[in-house]
């Protein structure tokens, strides 16, 4: 991992897409810190089932300078990622550029699904996956009268736990 953060030739890489890939946490935690890519547009990350989640280093991922200008982020079909990891992301990761979030077969909840929805920062986003996540009447809500939404072109609900009467009860105050 040093020697490829010590690799200039790779600064103008704007993908990395790590999702399964046999990387351990001190590795990601080493390269978020020497931040070979200068502006990542798109990161993909999907670790195995069995290797849990370190809080710390999605921390410095979130973080770090090359990460700043991110337009797209996929943790799809990433179990471990989990309520706590979205707070994370949706307190430290910059998101006012972010186009495409997918979050489909994550583990986040209800309550952290409602809090995406709120977020303000989101106005830019257009795809969304929350495919495989159930909602409660806050999230349903949320996402109703989540208004700064709306640059929103693809929303990815499969397999998603929805009560559908929840969003009759709005009285037509929805922006969807």
């Amino acid at each position: 991992v040093t020697s490829l953060g010590a690799a200039s030739h790779l600064a103008h890489v704007t993908r990395l897409d790590l999702r399964s890939s046999y990387i351990k946490w001190p590795d990601l935690a080493k390269l978020a810190e020497c931040a070979p890519f200068e502006r990542l547009a798109s990161f993909a990350l999907r670790k195995s089932s069995s290797s849990g989640l370190e809080r710390e280093v999605m921390k410095a991922w979130f973080a770090s300078p090359m990460m700043s200008h991110l337009e797209e982020v996929d943790f799809s079909g990433w179990a471990r990622f989990n309520a706590s990891a979205a707070k994370l992301m949706l307190s430290t990761l910059p998101l006012r550029e972010l186009r495409v979030m997918r979050l489909g077969g994550t583990s986040i909840g209800k309550t952290q699904l409602g809090a995406l929805f709120e977020t303000n920062d989101l106005g830019a986003l257009e795809i969304l996956d929350v495919s495989a996540q159930e909602f409660n009447t806050k999230a349903s809500r949320s996402l109703a009268m989540a208004s700064h939404l709306e640059s929103l072109r693809e929303l990815s609900l499969a397999g998603c736990r929805v009560d559908w009467a929840q969003f009759d009860s709005f009285d037509g105050k929805t922006h969807i």
